[in-house]
Order: structure tokens, then C-alpha cells, then sequence
């Protein structure tokens, strides 16, 4: 395998997990009205929180989601028609 197919299949393991972190996100705050916590995200999608955390950021620089720093719970969503 190349360099860049490497590359190419790293990015889209990343993208998939970013895709049901944000599926995660995106349907627990449809049926309770509020963000999941770092630990709910995580065990919900069966990963660590540090991992949550890095997706999160994806998902925040990607324009996806935005977060309030500081406060728990904080994660809302930009546009709930886009999809990744």
C-alpha cells in the first residue's frame, strides 16, 4: 500500500468516526433537548474521551458543531439538515 493510500484510508476511518460521534451528538439532543456529556459521547460510540474530545475538535473546525469552552454540555449543532 502507498503513502497515499494510506493517507487516504486514515482519513476516512477519521471521517466515519467523526461521522457517528456527530450522529451520536445530533440525535441524543433531538430526543432530549440538551448535548451529551464527553462520557456519554464515549460510551455511546465506544470510544475514550480523549478520542470524543479530538473528534469534537474535527467536527468544530470542520463547522459542524460548535462548543461554549468551559461549560459541560456545551456542544450545539450548526445546521441540523447537514449531513457528513
Amino acid at each position: 500500500m502507498s503513502d497515499q493510500q494510506k493517507h487516504s484510508t486514515q482519513y476516512e476511518e477519521r471521517r466515519e468516526m467523526a461521522r457517528q460521534v456527530y450522529d451520536y451528538i445530533r440525535i441524543y439532543i433531538d430526543e432530549t433537548g440538551w448535548a451529551p456529556s464527553l462520557r456519554q459521547i464515549a460510551r455511546g460510540c465506544y470510544i475514550s474521551r480523549s478520542h470524543v474530545v479530538r473528534y469534537l475538535d474535527l467536527l468544530e473546525a470542520w463547522g459542524y458543531i460548535e462548543r461554549e469552552p468551559g461549560l459541560s454540555r456545551a456542544i450545539r449543532i450548526v445546521d441540523t439538515n447537514r449531513r457528513l
